[in-house]
């Protein structure tokens, strides 16, 4: 089936505003009446999340059977629909906008890998591995309780971000990419341990055994970032879990995150998350 002729299929209900690039549902759904979500597609990206029952969702003739407690990644512009299994049940579905996310032009990057191998990226979501029970954790939190609070789209932005992390980790990064750049995977590592460190561009190389050049150019191709646009993307995220389960001073959030100049730890804090640090804990306090 072409583009063209599945056009009419193009969902016309809009999940995006300007003044709101995301959009939350909640569907109650039973065998009795099919089908539990409708053939349709849309340019955003979408994660699904089943509270209760059994569910089967079909993109693009491909079927994924869900359980309760499971989610399922769509990327955009892919034909999907879904089935009652159970007699009934409840799902949610969280749908934004690549821009909701897309902040610098590494993120564009990354973006645009899933974009162009749209069918590589759909993935399911189950609580019996480590990391997808992390990300359904945020993703819980996001459906459950983003309403709660007055400034939700920060709520849920901060959240998609630390769940687009995940991804970028154990997903984007562990795909084959992994296989044929190893020294990537030593250099990641790495990162992840000692992010609260001053860390070098020497250091990183010393590790994959590349010149400066090569590194650069070789994890931005294959990670979306340059080294130290990573280093920082992931030092601001893990500033997030303090600032949100933690009652560390926002001084020492910043040097145990690696910052080693307040300002400087704000002024970054804001590009990234739209907010400064203080505001965010809270709005999520």
């Amino acid at each position: 089936m072409t583009k063209e002729s599945h056009r009419h299929l193009l969902e016309r209900i809009p999940h995006i505003t300007n003044a709101k690039p995301y959009s939350l549902h909640k569907t109650v759904f039973s065998k009795d009446a099919l089908p539990a979500l409708y053939l349709h597609f849309h340019p955003e990206y979408e994660f699904l999340y089943l509270a209760e029952g059994t569910l089967e969702v079909l993109i693009h003739n491909t079927s994924y059977t869900l359980h309760e407690g499971d989610a399922i990644f769509i990327p955009p512009t892919l034909l999907h629909s879904a089935n009652a299994i159970s007699n009934q049940g409840v799902f949610y579905a969280l749908v934004f906008s690549e821009e909701f996310l897309t902040l610098s032009d590494d993120l564009s990057a990354l973006s645009t890998q899933i974009n162009v191998n749209r069918m590589d990226y759909i993935f399911a979501l189950t609580s019996a591995i480590d990391w997808h029970y992390e990300v359904l954790w945020y993703l819980k939190k996001i459906f459950f309780h983003a309403n709660d609070f007055s400034s939700a789209d920060v709520y849920v932005k901060s959240h998609l971000l630390i769940i687009w992390q995940y991804l970028h980790k154990h997903l984007l990064h562990n795909h084959q990419r992994k296989k044929e750049h190893p020294q990537l995977k030593e250099v990641l590592q790495y990162i992840h341990s000692y992010y609260r460190d001053d860390i070098s561009l020497d250091d990183l190389t010393d590790i994959a055994h590349m010149s400066k050049e090569h590194l650069c150019r070789t994890f931005k191709k294959h990670t979306g970032y340059t080294p130290f646009s990573y280093l920082k993307h992931y030092r601001i995220l893990q500033s997030c879990r303090l600032l949100q389960e933690t009652d560390k001073k926002i001084s020492e959030i910043c040097t145990l995150c690696g910052f080693n100049n307040i300002s400087y730890f704000n002024r970054e804090f804001l590009e990234t998350m739209n907010t400064t640090p203080s505001k965010y804990r809270k709005e999520l306090s």
